[in-house]
């Protein structure tokens, strides 16, 4: 149930249900769970997968809880039933919801994140689908590097960046 649905089911405006349910820590439509073990993914799904990462996806390594470094991959929308099939294809990770404040902006739209940060969740799940992308390739080759140990996570979280800054090559 969403805050919408909340409020109209109280009479209050969605704005309140919303900072309500943060008041209370209510979780609303996050945090849904699948396995945690990657599945084998067909030739199929492997492109499907990885076309969707190259397009709405992030690889990448950060700090988790300012004391080691991380590897992770999201994928982010605004449409809950488009993260939903994608839930479905994958089969693996958690989807929550970012709530955006409508006061700021009434055009901003809940968003939808899909993540997966199980250190051998991430290695499996990019080396099956690491041949079939195109614009996160690089990407994905640094962080199963650092996840198998043949270089260190802080020197390929630079080298991401670097791939990642916007502008020519330097």
């Amino acid at each position: 149930m969403n805050s919408k649905e909340i409020g109209n089911l109280y009479g209050f405006s969605r704005e309140k249900a919303r900072r309500l349910l943060h008041k209370f820590r209510v979780p609303t439509r996050g945090g849904r769970r699948t396995q945690n073990k990657t599945p084998n993914y067909t030739e199929e799904e492997k492109k499907l997968i990885a076309l969707g990462i190259d397009f709405e996806g992030c690889i990448s390594i950060g700090w988790f809880s300012k004391k080691s470094l991380q590897c992770f991959v999201v994928l982010a929308s605004t449409d809950e039933k488009l993260m939903q099939k994608w839930l479905d294809l994958v089969r693996v990770g958690n989807i929550h919801c970012i709530i955006h404040n409508s006061q700021l902006n009434p055009r901003w739209k809940d968003a939808y994140s899909w993540r997966m940060t199980a250190r051998q969740s991430v290695l499996h799940f990019l080396k099956q689908i690491e041949p079939y992308l195109v614009a996160k390739k690089q990407q994905a080759k640094l962080v199963i590097k650092a996840l198998e140990g043949n270089i260190s996570k802080a020197l390929a979280k630079q080298r991401i960046h670097e791939l990642n800054r916007k502008g020519p090559p330097t």
